[in-house]
C-alpha cells in the first residue's frame, strides 16, 4: 500500500494554565481515505473523530465526545453526508471535492 496523500496539522498551547490541541490529519492510500480531526479545549471539553477505511469499503467511523464513544460504519454515501452536516471536517470535505482528483488516478 503507497501513501498518495497526507496532510497534517497540529495546533497546541497552553492558555491560563489549561492545554489546548486542534489536531486534523487526512491520509489518502491506495485502499482509501482515512482522517482524524481532535479538539481538546482544558481538561474538560474533548472531541475526536476518527474515520478509518478497511478493503471492504466499508469506514468505521469512531467519535468521542468528553467520555462518551460511538462507533459505527458507513458507506461512502454516508461518509459525504457526515462531512456535510460536521463543519469541523470542512478540511476533509474540501480535500475530497475539491484536490483529491490531482492525486488519484483512476
Amino acid at each position: 500500500m503507497s501513501v498518495l496523500y497526507r496532510y497534517e496539522n497540529t495546533k497546541k498551547y497552553k492558555k491560563d494554565g489549561e492545554s489546548y490541541l486542534e489536531k486534523m490529519q487526512i491520509i489518502d492510500s491506495e485502499v482509501g481515505i482515512s482522517f482524524e480531526y481532535t479538539n481538546k479545549k482544558g481538561e474538560k471539553d474533548f472531541y475526536k473523530i476518527d474515520v478509518r477505511k478497511p478493503e471492504n469499503g466499508i469506514y468505521k467511523v469512531t467519535e468521542t465526545k468528553n467520555k462518551n464513544t460511538d462507533t459505527m460504519d458507513i458507506n461512502y454515501e454516508e461518509l459525504l453526508k457526515l462531512l456535510k452536516i460536521n463543519k469541523k471536517l470542512k478540511f476533509v470535505e474540501d480535500y475530497i471535492k475539491k484536490d483529491r482528483k490531482k492525486y488519484i488516478k483512476k
